[in-house]
């Protein structure tokens, strides 16, 4: 019975994560379908901070890792799903 719920568990843990994979493709195709241009970017100051910069016709999506890169993906999503 233990073995059971321990699996039950760990589906429930990699449904969770193809949710989460599935929504930055999501994410991803959303922003290749924009107008705008998009480049991932590292930070542009010294402290790490990341986030979405605009400029210069280009929209950075700033991060020192992927899984940064993939937090600041999320909320340009959000963004162009309440524009669009």
């Amino acid at each position: 019975m233990k073995k059971i719920v321990k699996l039950e568990g760990k589906l429930a843990e990699n449904t969770q994560k193809t949710e989460l994979l599935n929504q930055s493709l999501s994410d991803i195709k959303s922003i290749g379908d924009a107008d705008e241009t998009y480049k991932l970017a590292g930070p542009s100051s010294s402290d790490g901070i990341h986030g979405v910069v605009k400029g210069d016709g280009i929209i950075k999506i700033e991060g020192s890792n992927t899984g940064l890169h993939i937090h600041e993906i999320r909320h340009v999503g959000q963004a162009i799903k309440r524009e669009g």
